[in-house]
């Protein structure tokens, strides 16, 4: 028995291959030009005052609670509880790193 020719199987099927034709020449196109985009974002200029005083206050806090955990520290050592006193002077020790770091960090994140 002939098989019939349903139409809308082969709709389906032009429009299959219609597709992919297109997708392969909007790849092909999209592969062979190029847009130069140079994007730098920017604080805006009233928001940069603000910002900078929001970033140098937390590293001011930055700073006063490692010397205050760094106090604390050695508080719990002198009473006798060498174990936890390491453990927070060492935790001090990281954070001091971490904040001495971070300006040199800063600025060559930003290119400054």
């Amino acid at each position: 028995m002939a098989r019939s020719l349903d139409l809308d199987s082969l709709n389906a099927t032009v429009f299959g291959v219609a597709l992919l034709l297109l997708l392969g020449a909007a790849t092909y196109v999209q592969a062979t030009t190029t847009i130069p985009v140079d994007i730098k974002p920017q604080v805006p200029d009233f928001l940069k005052p603000i910002v900078e005083r929001g970033i140098g206050l937390l590293y001011a806090v930055g700073w006063i609670a490692v010397i205050g955990f760094g106090i604390y520290g050695a508080i719990e050592w002198a009473r006798g509880d060498p174990e936890k006193g390491k453990r927070v002077l060492g935790g001090v020790v990281a954070a001091a790193i971490i904040l001495a770091i971070l300006p040199m960090f800063i600025g060559w994140l930003v290119g400054g």
